[in-house]
């Protein structure tokens, strides 16, 4: 069977849009990988992860909106502050210059998970934090302890990707074979 074109997909195709969307993202189409999400959150049909998927897909675009944060904070309540939403929430607020907000979310959300110290998918939240107060080095510091996922299907919507982009950011210069993982960016 063919799939539907992603531009015809509309809101009361949740099954496809769910599909699809992760579909996007694993071949680095991150805008339509957002877009898709976001038509699930609008169809009033989401559950919190659709919420969670459609905020985080954002921090792979060129802009976070409003919405995109009203949407992780919506699905932290309605989870009941899962610590994955929560992190989600954390990334967007550092992203958007909230690093108080941001740096707060992070701890409940490790609290919640039980961890003493920031497992890797956390130290790209912190890193972002420390690059709103213009540590870069320090942010570069946290994006290098962002571990590469085990599986390779993983690593386009990771925390290590968006890891990876941060430090081609603060570190143009830097040979490819110092800034690991820029090859895995899907076309």
């Amino acid at each position: 069977s063919q799939r539907a074109p992603r531009d015809i997909l509309s809101a009361e195709d949740l099954d496809a849009l769910r599909a699809e969307s992760p579909t996007a993202m694993y071949h680095g189409d991150y805008a339509a990988a957002h877009s898709l999400a976001a038509k699930i959150v609008e169809s009033g049909n989401a559950t919190a992860s659709d919420m969670n998927q459609a905020a985080w897909y954002a921090l792979f675009t060129s802009h976070i909106s409003d919405t995109d944060v009203e949407d992780a904070l919506h699905g932290a309540q309605m989870s009941q502050n899962n610590p994955h939403i929560l992190h989600t929430l954390a990334c967007l607020y550092a992203a958007t210059g909230k690093t108080k907000e941001a740096h707060e979310l992070l701890i409940q959300a490790m609290d919640r998970e039980n961890l003493d110290e920031p497992d890797p998918d956390y130290w790209f939240a912190f890193g972002r934090i420390a690059e709103q107060y213009d540590e870069t080095q320090t942010a570069i510091a946290d994006y290098q302890r962002v571990t590469k996922p085990k599986r390779a299907l993983q690593v386009p919507g990771s925390s290590y990707w968006l890891a990876q982009n941060r430090m081609k950011i603060l570190q143009p210069e830097a040979p490819a074979t110092q800034v690991a993982g820029l090859g895995v960016k899907p076309n």
